[in-house]
């Protein structure tokens, strides 16, 4: 708070080596540098905003990293499948026509007896 961080008549407090600003009524924003819009005339005014503090922001998000990890996974596994049936089929193709010649190896070869 010594440099005063905080905008627009916010209160500035010191937490955890952190500053932490409340902001007058209509300022928003981690320092309270933006106006927030007026409610239409008439209409109830429900002051939901929550005070910026050190421990709400600041947990991890493990979900997401999770969620990552789990995503990155299944596109290996996905990509192991692909090679190995591409494999497959290429061993296959090697096989088959090697199969052909030697039927017809033996065919000529009874023929010639």
């Amino acid at each position: 708070c010594e440099h005063g961080p905080c905008h627009n008549g916010a209160t500035c407090h010191e937490r955890n080596n952190r500053y932490v600003c409340e902001c007058a009524r209509g300022y928003g924003g981690l320092n309270c540098q933006f106006l927030l819009p007026e409610p239409p005339q008439g209409a109830v005014v429900v002051d939901i905003t929550e005070k910026y503090t050190e421990g709400q922001n600041s947990q991890f998000p493990w979900i997401a990293v999770c969620a990552g990890i789990i995503l990155v996974l299944m596109l290996l596994l996905g990509c192991a499948a692909v090679v190995v049936c591409f494999r497959l089929k290429t061993q296959k193709r090697q096989h088959q026509p090697d199969a052909c010649r030697s039927e017809t190896e033996t065919m000529n070869n009874l023929a010639n007896c």
